[in-house]
C-alpha cells in the first residue's frame, strides 16, 4: 500500500509529517544514485521511531539499488545493531521516545575511533538553530533542511 506523504500517521502535525517525509524524500534523491556498485553495497543503518517514515526510505534506497540496509524503530536498540553491522552510513531521527536522536549520536560516536569517519544523517521536520547546532556538536555530520 503506497504511502501519502501528506497524510499524518501518527500524533505529529500535518506540517510535521510533512516536513519529516520531504526530508527522507531530499536525503534519498541525493543517494538514489548511486555511481558503483561499491555504492551500492554502503551498510547503511536507519534509526527512526515512525515505521511509516523507515517504509518510505527503504523504499527510495530500493529504488537507488542500494542492497545492504538495517533499520530499527526502537532508538535503544541503536547500539547494539550499529555494533552488529558496522554501517558506512547512519539515517537517524531527532525526535524518538526511549533515546533521542542526540543520546543515540552520542553513543555512536563514543564508539568509533576518532580518526574514524561515520557520516550520520539527522532527519527530523525541526529544522530550527535550537535544534540543528546540538546535533551538530554531538557528532551528526548533515542535517538537511531543504525540503522537495
Amino acid at each position: 500500500m503506497p504511502y501519502d506523504i501528506d497524510k499524518p500517521r501518527t500524533a505529529m502535525s500535518e506540517s510535521e509529517s510533512t516536513k519529516s517525509a520531504r526530508s527522507l524524500m531530499a536525503i534519498t534523491v541525493a543517494l538514489a544514485t548511486p555511481e558503483s556498485d561499491a555504492l551500492r553495497r554502503l551498510k547503511i543503518l536507519i534509526i527512526n521511531d515512525e515505521q511509516f517514515e523507515v517504509e518510505l526510505l527503504q523504499r527510495y534506497l530500493v529504488h537507488g539499488k542500494f542492497e545492504n540496509f538495517v533499520s530499527t524503530t526502537d532508538s535503544r536498540c541503536a547500539v547494539e545493531l550499529f555494533q552488529k553491522i558496522g554501517p558506512d552510513l547512519v539515517l537517524i531521527d531527532w525526535l524518538m521516545p526511549h533515546l533521542s536522536g542526540l543520546a543515540v549520536i552520542q553513543q555512536l560516536r563514543a564508539l568509533i575511533g576518532s580518526d574514524d569517519y561515520l557520516p550520520i544523517v539527522v532527519l527530523t521536520a525541526d529544522v530550527t538553530a535550537e535544534t540543528k547546532l546540538p546535533a551538530l556538536v554531538a557528532g551528526a555530520t548533515e542535517f538537511p533542511n531543504q525540503t522537495i
